[in-house]
């Protein structure tokens, strides 16, 4: 089994290292007033031009290492997004038109080596954008020890070489196929969508999805994806937020982010329950149904306010009024002990208290 340490897209970082130190590689000569050139490459040739630079390699490493460089094609990944093919894979797309100056480097302890390069467009290159690569690997690649079940672990990095050739050129994204299906491996629920470009510029499209089915179901997430390389296609699995019940359901799909807005509707049949990725363990909700599930919340949020004010009337008629309590008192030195205090409080004076005194007196007698 091998699992390849790769820097993909072309806004990943430049440098993939060994954790326990080994190499990274970036840019030698970025542009200043473009910070994506500290990333990748970026050239805009016509057909027949060439267009050279040099990568910086440098070793983290305590010791020596042996690294294979070798010129790679751009790719889109499952879920949208550029990677790279694998070293051994045959070049057959832009990875052609790039020739690394060499193709192994020994690299000393803790040291940087430029490796040059060369980019040359062939004169019936189509006019838009091509992605290439170049790869950085590690040419001893660790091994389990023996006996034992582990991962061969190869390291490498990937600096991606973007060429702009001038012309006619657009995005166009194209929709096909719609399914519903589980996640490979699991249950949970996902609209399969085989969407790509088919122009001749990348393009990052955006999805509006919307799904009807049993119960009233409704609900419509958007989706944005990552790159996709001019000629390619790639089947996106979009994992449903919410539980999903045996039925037929009536998916619609609009992708925009190309040259013109694209829309496919499918009519599917689910054939068993699936499990939603956020809430797994939920019924599955409708649209209908969150709508009466809020408005019995807010009802209930009322009725307290309502209720607690309520209480509040009722505790207030039950104590009387406080003037009367205070102006009625056992005998004369209360009465003026009241007086006084309620003057500090800045309450009515003796003056204003008067006729409430002599209604609270003549209620006692």
């Amino acid at each position: 089994m091998l699992l390849a340490s790769v820097v993909v897209g072309l806004s990943a970082a430049t440098a993939a290292a060994d954790p326990n130190g080994g190499f990274g590689a970036a840019p030698a000569n970025p542009n200043p007033n473009d910070p994506a050139t500290r990333a990748y490459f970026k050239a805009v040739l016509a057909p027949g031009q060439t267009y050279t630079d040099e990568v910086l390699v440098t070793s983290t490493s305590d010791t020596a290492l042996s690294l294979l460089i070798s010129p790679v094609d751009g790719l889109t990944g499952q879920t949208s997004g550029a990677v790279y093919a694998n070293r051994e894979a045959p070049v057959k797309k832009a990875g052609t038109w790039v020739t690394p100056s060499i193709s192994a480097l020994s690299l000393a302890p803790n040291s940087q080596a430029l490796v040059p390069f060369r980019v040359t467009v062939p004169t019936g290159a189509r006019p838009g954008d091509h992605l290439a690569g170049i790869a950085v690997e590690n040419a001893n690649p660790q091994k389990p020890a023996s006996g034992q079940f582990a991962v061969t672990e190869v390291f490498r990095t990937v600096i991606g070489v973007e060429v702009t050739v001038p012309g006619a050129a657009q995005a166009h994204v194209h929709l096909g196929k719609l399914a519903l299906k589980a996640l490979p491996g699991t249950k949970v629920a996902t609209l399969t969508i085989v969407l790509g470009d088919n122009g001749r510029k990348l393009v990052k499209p955006l999805l509006a999805v919307s799904l009807r089915g049993p119960g009233s179901y409704r609900r419509k997430v958007n989706r944005q994806l990552d790159t996709i390389l001019p000629g390619d296609t790639i089947h996106y699995p979009l994992i449903w937020p919410d539980s999903l019940a045996a039925g037929t359901y009536h998916a619609t799909v609009r992708a925009t982010g190309g040259v013109s807005a694209v829309t496919v509707a499918a009519t599917l049949q689910l054939g068993k329950t699936l499990r939603g990725a956020t809430n797994p363990n939920l019924p599955t909700t409708s649209h209908t149904l969150r709508w009466v599930i809020l408005l019995g919340v807010t009802i209930g949020l009322l009725a307290l306010v309502w209720l607690g004010t309520w209480r509040a009337k009722v505790r207030r008629r039950r104590r009387g009024p406080p003037t009367e309590a205070i102006l009625a008192p056992s005998d004369g030195r209360a009465s003026r002990r009241g007086r006084r205090r309620d003057t500090r409080r800045g309450e009515p004076s003796d003056e204003e208290l008067e006729p409430v005194r002599w209604r609270a007196d003549a209620s006692n007698r």
